[in-house]
């Protein structure tokens, strides 16, 4: 894993990913810990992010501030504070559940909090996808999440101005710069009044030109919604396959294949999907799938959640060696040691020649690099699977990957001329599951995937 160069930037030419400032592509191997800064102190900071970045991680969204999910419940951080001093209409700001907050009256004691816990993400070395102010699914603040009716009972200016007031922290030249963020506007709605996420924006813009992405309603295009925003540089995809919401793979190639024509294409990465211990549905399996779904669908990152873990609620240092956990070890280990940039993803089926056979619960989906040189497959139950070996320019190593640990099976040379079918996968794995990963490498490129 290269030692990026921040901040990162859009590629020029334009490519599918974002680089650093070294021109270095930026694999995005992400982690969803949402109330780092709104419910945890330094030391088990210090915990959760040590953990993380030994096992591979180097991305994180993260919310600066958030009105249900902190410290003690009523909006103070673990450090006792709150993050602005007075509520809308006059008097002091005690209880986030209750009040709406005047966002004109940052704490500065608060903010200060946040910079050293930003400080402490980025001294780890990873990407922060920071966000502002939570919009909130449903919208009932202050007693439901987010801050949606608080921002909309705010002026324009008083918007613009919060916006403004971070920027000045984080911006170069700010009075806590750091250049690891990309921001993240919205969560989890489309609003009605757009201006609550756009007057943000403009306050932002106002001090400096960093990325932005916007974090909208569960399987909706972002594209479509605010693709024709100049500030709209990097599509965030969230879909968790329930409620009639798209499946990952679904998500992902209807973004990429996006026909807005509002410009050829944006840089994808998957903000978020169905988490471990969640709702009804989200085996491991599935949480697993969602991951390689994503890395194998044209996204240039991914991001695990947890439930229980991402808000830190008691007892989540024993959620930190998850199942889930391990799976994505296992993907941030097998694409990091890999050109993943030469992906492209097999829409088209002209790899796995008979991926138009499945769908849903059992897509398999499938990837190629540009050159030739290497392939992969995730398949998440025992199938058929018939490939064109032509894909490869040289002869490949092939074998079975355990996606849960990354142990392989089954390694033979192959030839690239013709097709060959693999009758079936080698049964369950080391997790008792049925999902597994078809990998074709060159000989030079084969490393050990298998996680300790």
């Amino acid at each position: 894993m290269p030692n990026y160069s921040f901040p990162l930037k859009l590629a020029s030419p334009a490519k599918r990913y974002l680089v650093d400032q070294n021109n270095v592509p930026f694999l995005g191997l992400g982690d969803s810990p949402w109330e780092i800064a709104t419910t945890l102190n330094a030391t088990d900071s210090n915990t959760y992010l040590a953990d993380r970045k030994a096992r591979g991680f180097n991305s994180l969204l993260v919310e600066c501030i958030d009105n249900i999910f902190n410290a003690n419940g009523t909006g103070q951080n673990a450090q006792g504070h709150m993050p602005f001093t007075t509520k809308q209409g006059g008097g002091a700001y005690t209880n986030s559940t209750t009040q709406s907050p005047d966002f004109s009256t940052p704490d500065s004691n608060y903010f200060a909090d946040l910079d050293a816990r930003l400080n402490l993400i980025a001294s780890y070395g990873f990407l922060i996808l920071l966000y502002p102010a939570w919009i909130g699914n449903p919208i009932g603040d202050p007693s439901s999440e987010g801050y949606y009716n608080a921002l909309n009972a705010e002026s324009a200016t008083v918007r613009q101005n919060y916006g403004k007031f971070l920027a000045n922290r984080y911006a170069p030249g700010g009075s806590n710069p750091i250049p690891n963020i990309i921001w993240g506007i919205g969560g989890d709605n489309n609003p009605a009044n757009t201006a609550v996420n756009t007057d943000i924006v403009a306050g932002i813009q106002s001090v400096y030109s960093p990325l932005f992405f916007v974090d909208g309603k569960d399987g909706d295009s972002m594209i479509n919604l605010w693709g024709g925003d100049s500030f709209f540089s990097v599509n965030g995809i969230y879909s968790d396959q329930l409620l009639s919401h798209p499946w990952m793979y679904q998500q992902c190639k209807s973004e990429y294949q996006n026909g807005s024509g509002l410009q050829p294409f944006y840089p994808q990465f998957m903000k978020e999907g169905g988490y471990e211990f969640g709702q009804a549905g989200w085996t491991e399996q599935f949480v697993r799938s969602q991951n390689w779904q994503a890395m194998l669908g044209g996204c240039w990152g991914y991001h695990l959640g947890i439930n229980g873990l991402w808000q830190f609620s008691s007892g989540w240092q024993s959620l930190l060696g998850s199942v889930a956990t391990l799976g994505a070890q296992v993907v941030n280990q097998f694409f990091a040691n890999r050109r993943w940039d030469l992906l492209m993803p097999d829409f088209s089926f002209t790899f796995l020649t008979n991926g138009g056979s499945y769908s849903d619960a059992t897509f398999a989906s499938s990837a190629a690099a540009s050159d030739g040189s290497w392939g992969v497959i995730y398949v998440p139950t025992n199938e058929s699977l018939t490939v064109d070996l032509t894909t490869f320019k040289n002869a490949v190593v092939c074998y079975w990957l355990d996606p849960t640990n990354g142990a392989r099976q089954q390694v033979t040379t192959l030839r690239p001329t013709g097709t060959k079918t693999f009758a079936s996968t080698p049964g369950t794995n080391a997790g008792g599951d049925d999902d597994w990963g078809l990998v074709f490498d060159t000989p030079s490129m084969l490393w050990n995937d298998t996680v300790a």
